[in-house]
Formats: structure tokens, C-alpha cells, sequence
């Protein structure tokens, strides 16, 4: 049966590398920073907290050289973008995958009113139906 996770990136404390965690049934269900084993036709939902994210991209890069360049349903490509609440459907029955959140977000400096942008990364990796991870 498909899961529906939420990746949760955590910018309330600002920086350039904010964790995240992965929340299935409202419940987070890993450690900080880890993903799950994910399946065909599990989705995960992308949620920002904190602030709101400017220009956020996702970039993907398939770990063995006979996998699609991302492993969800209706996207081309390796980059494609990413905001509050998009949905993916993973389309794929196996692989692994590394893949990088990047974007900004808006900040004031403490001593003056000047909104400055923030870029951030994040780097995660996502096993399709393996179970053994990225080698």
C-alpha cells in the first residue's frame, strides 16, 4: 500500500544546510536528516517551515548508469522546481538515487530593516524499493 510522507525543511533557525525530517501519519519516523526506503507510487509531499522559500529547485542524479534521471511520475529531467505543499508520486520499482533542495528565503538584518535573500542546500539520497541504499 503507498505511503504518503511529508518532507518537512526546517528554516526557523535560518543557515545555509537546514535538517529535515520525514513525517508519515503526522508522525516523524526517523532520525533527523534520514529518508525512508521509499516504494512505487508513494508520494512525499515538500513542506518549508519557518520561512518562505524564494526560488526552490530540486536536482537529481541516478547512481547507476540504466536509471531515469529522477524517479517520479510526470517529471523530465534532473532539475525541476520545488515550493510549499508540491506533490510527487514516485513512478519508479527500484534504484537509488542522490538528489540536492536548494533555494532562498528572506531574512532582516538585526540592525537595520534591510530584507537580505539566504540560499540554502540540503542533500539528501532516496533508495527506491532496495533497501540497501546508495553504494
Amino acid at each position: 500500500m503507498a505511503k504518503n510522507y511529508v518532507f518537512t525543511v526546517d528554516l526557523r533557525y535560518g543557515g545555509t544546510t537546514p535538517s529535515f525530517l520525514i513525517f508519515l501519519d503526522g508522525k516523524d519516523i526517523l532520525p533527523l536528516n534520514t529518508m525512508p526506503v521509499l516504494e512505487k507510487d508513494d508520494t512525499i509531499t515538500f513542506s518549508f517551515k519557518g520561512r518562505e522559500v524564494l526560488d526552490g529547485a530540486m536536482y537529481w542524479r541516478p547512481l547507476a548508469n540504466d536509471l531515469p534521471l529522477n524517479p517520479f511520475a510526470g517529471q523530465e529531467g534532473f532539475k525541476f522546481p520545488v515550493k510549499e505543499g508540491d506533490v510527487f508520486t514516485i513512478d519508479k520499482k527500484s534504484g537509488n538515487w542522490s538528489f540536492v533542495i536548494t533555494g532562498t528565503y528572506q531574512a532582516t538584518l538585526t540592525f537595520g530593516h534591510e530584507a537580505i535573500s539566504i540560499p540554502f542546500l540540503i542533500d539528501p539520497e532516496a533508495d527506491v524499493g532496495t533497501g540497501v541504499g546508495p553504494r
